[in-house]
């Protein structure tokens, strides 16, 4: 049987698991899992995170595995509910459930995949406590080095899907939730769902949240908390809209893309922006009228949009904001504008991977800020929580200079910003996951792979990591045609939208197809042989041999006079 290793259990494993165990052909498919769990991925892995922290994706937005969330939640015990912090009775498919909940769902429905896969014929194995230290293409098949319960292990297997999730980051971690008594003032770096996660969570040990009213503990030592952001801002609730989305007329996907094709170069952005500005206008005439929409451009769209919000006092723009989203909640009521950018963020995006260096700079400066604003909405109960603890005097809001700086210390630290510092027992990065750098890559082989064929090519200067629709990573002189890049981290830079649940389904709908799509059709032939590549680059590359792989280093530069 044909060999499928996947590193990785978190959900784009798991979704890419469910494609090929649902097709007839027998494979031999091998999970490999850093952790002592499988299945409940970086984000909601119990031992980093706490039923304080939400998910901000509900059962009808997220892609069933083999159940619905839904239908998973309602079979849990009351005991299980109850230590969630859930009532029965008020389970949803629009309610948002702790990130502990999901983390035990996606687990679940890797057990039942499992037993699917075993059930069709499939050999699934998933090895958890499965380090994986390095990748090695070898000709046709790939070499997986690795340490499984700290001992040397090795697998080879036909294609590989690496599916590692979030790198490690400082947050979310529950155990830095847990404050010594002397510490009073924190300071969280973000003001996003992560943000608001944390601030909850170090407020739960020193008091409780009853409804909408947060209540210190008498014995317990005070706690003052200060989210600090650039935008200075809060996130806003999630609203009310129809759901699954589906793309907004006259700006598909393909929309984008025929306008990419008819841009010049340096022009792709605001080609783009014209036609979303349209289309905006068109959902909702009224808006477009009140923020001036004809006279703004991709440059100043996101100061239009962000202007009567940074107007205001952010907590009392929050309660506004609340209250309307239950209101629009209760009559089903959709804000057509905000529905529109919703629809429209993913389409938008396909047309990163064209944008120069100018328009990549300008788009982070504004539209991507607009986008993700608005599809990185927060349950309701978060903004509610929020509230409490400001009511109560523990939750204060800064706004950072854009060029701020953190000195950290042996015990807190200072956040120097417009020529003020600040002083905490305490700091907190909640920023989120960035983009990855390619050196950041964690398989040394194949990144120097991955390095060599992209200084053998025609982008020197560009990046190493590149994948095809598929995931696939890029061909080049070492072959990668067997491997697939499903981690988020470094495919960010060109899918700037794509790290929630329902774009992990689709990468591994994508990477499973495409895998299943390679054995139906069979290897493509060789053009060249590894004897004659070595012959064409000799003169000019110095070839390096180990273990059956052949790695092509781009040739020595003169030296400058």
């Amino acid at each position: 049987m044909r060999t499928v290793v996947i590193i990785g259990t978190g959900p784009t494993a798991i979704y890419t698991l469910r494609s090929l165990v649902r097709q007839p052909r027998p494979l031999t498919l091998l999970l490999l899992e850093a952790g002592p769990q499988a299945g409940v991925g970086t984000p909601y892995d119990p031992r980093r995170n706490t039923v304080e922290m939400l998910a901000n994706i509900a059962s009808v937005e997220l892609p069933p595995v083999v159940e619905t969330l839904l239908a998973f939640m309602r079979r849990r015990p009351d005991d299980t509910l109850s230590a969630w912090g859930l009532d029965r009775g008020r389970l949803g498919e629009r309610d948002f459930y702790p990130r502990v909940a999901l983390g035990a769902y996606f687990a679940e429905q890797l057990a039942l995949l499992r037993d699917e896969a075993l059930a069709a014929g499939h050999d699934l194995r998933v090895h958890t406590n499965t380090r994986v230290k390095d990748v090695v293409p070898i000709e046709t098949s790939i070499r997986i080095v690795a340490e499984r319960d700290g001992a040397p292990w090795s697998c080879a297997c036909d294609k590989l899907v690496i599916a590692t999730g979030h790198l490690s980051v400082e947050y979310p971690h529950k155990a830095l939730t847990t404050l010594d008594d002397d510490v009073k003032n924190v300071a969280i770096l973000g003001s996003s769902l992560s943000a608001i996660d944390l601030a909850t969570a170090m407020a739960s040990q020193r008091g409780l949240f009853a409804g909408a009213r947060y209540q210190a503990f008498p014995e317990a030592p005070p706690l003052r908390i200060t989210m600090m952001s650039r935008g200075g801002r809060l996130p806003e609730a999630d609203f009310f809209c129809p759901l699954p989305t589906t793309p907004a007329d006259g700006f598909a996907e393909a929309d984008v893309l025929r306008l990419v094709d008819a841009s010049p170069p340096g022009r792709v952005l605001d080609a783009v922006f014209a036609a979303f500005a349209d289309m905006l206008a068109a959902s909702d005439p009224d808006y477009a009228e009140g923020i001036g929409l004809a006279g703004l451009d991709a440059d100043s769209f996101a100061d239009a949009y962000f202007a009567e919000r940074d107007g205001a006092d952010p907590f009392a723009w929050a309660r506004r904001n609340l209250e309307e989203v239950r209101r629009n909640a209760k009559t089903q009521h959709v804000i057509a504008w905000r529905y529109a950018i919703l629809r429209s963020h993913e389409a938008f995006a396909a047309c990163v991977p064209a944008l120069d260096e100018d328009e990549m700079r300008r788009f982070d400066m504004g539209l991507k800020r607009v986008f993700v604003d608005n599809y990185a909405a927060v349950p309701p109960r978060s903004v509610e929580r929020l509230l409490a603890l400001r009511e109560a005097g523990v939750l204060h809001l800064e706004k950072l200079d854009p060029e701020y700086r953190v000195e950290r210390e042996a015990q807190g630290g200072r956040v120097i910003s417009g020529g003020g510092a600040a002083a905490f027992d305490c700091i907190f990065d909640a920023t989120g996951q960035e983009a990855a750098p390619d050196e950041a890559f964690p398989f040394p082989t194949l990144r120097a792979l991955l390095f060599a064929n992209r200084d053998l090519g025609d982008d020197p200067g560009g990046r190493a990591i590149r994948v095809d629709e598929t995931f696939r990573l890029v061909d080049g002189p070492n072959s990668m045609r067997n491997v697939w890049c499903c981690s988020l981290p470094f495919l960010l830079d060109e899918r700037p939208f794509i790290q929630g649940l329902t774009s992990c389904a689709a990468i591994g709908q994508e990477t499973a197809e495409a895998i299943l799509d390679d054995f139906r059709v069979g290897p493509e032939p060789v053009d060249v042989t590894l004897g004659e590549l070595i012959a064409q680059v000799a003169e000019t590359s110095p070839v390096l041999m180990t273990d059956g792989l052949v790695l092509l280093a781009p040739a020595p530069q003169p030296a400058k006079a």
